[in-house]
């Protein structure tokens, strides 16, 4: 079930068989048609019609930022777990033998990593996935799948605006970076900013 909200009810609702069109019926149907040809019946719309499908397009676009980080999160799970999978099954019994242990401290002093060995970890397949198909920077794939783990975990009430259209992604964004762990607002459990403890008042100046 989509957690998109949908667009207010026209004003042309209840005028019957014999009103105007509400704006969802000038949509051509004909998908064969570019997408700006089956939008064209916006041209005819008044303006309280064209506030209508302002609000739908930005819950819309809410809604679907809230698929793609959640989407991006996902994915970088589904690979950290493939990769963790693969490690542990390359190295169930590594040691059985002393030829196998011998190799293994070869490879620690050839300086042979983790990457060497079994590949890119679940974090950068994601980025490289996500980068290749939005056309995005690493940074920028990092970033939504970032945004998908505080949505899903951190954040789930403000996803949850999010994912119903109440906040844009960058109001959503502003409260991600107010509650980042290194935000000059965000304590410790337990802890209280500096306050001020000597009650005696501070003077100014002679």
């Amino acid at each position: 079930m989509s957690t998109e909200i949908p667009p207010p009810p026209s004003a042309h609702a209840d005028d019957g068989a014999h009103g105007d069109p509400h704006w969802t019926d000038l949509i051509a149907t004909d998908d064969t048609l570019p997408v700006p040809d089956r939008l064209r019946g916006d041209e005819h719309l008044t303006a309280t019609d064209l506030t209508e499908i302002i609000a739908h397009c930005a819950s819309t676009r809410a809604t679907a930022m809230f698929r793609l980080m959640q989407a991006a999160s996902l994915m970088y799970e589904e690979y950290e777990e493939n990769h963790h999978q693969k490690i542990a099954e390359a190295t169930t019994n590594h040691y059985d033998s002393l030829e196998t242990f011998a190799d293994a401290l070869t490879a620690h002093h050839t300086d042979t990593t983790p990457y060497d060995q079994h590949g890119p970890d679940g974090l950068e397949q994601a980025i490289a996935q996500i980068g290749a198909v939005l056309s995005v920077p690493p940074r920028k794939a990092r970033e939504l799948i970032l945004a998908g783990d505080a949505l899903r975990y951190r954040l789930p009430w403000t996803g949850g605006t999010l994912a119903q259209g109440r906040i844009d992604e960058h109001r959503f964004q502003i409260v991600l970076t107010l509650h980042h762990p290194r935000h000059p607002r965000t304590h410790a459990p337990g802890r209280l900013p500096h306050r001020r403890t000597d009650p005696r008042p501070r003077h100014h100046g002679t």
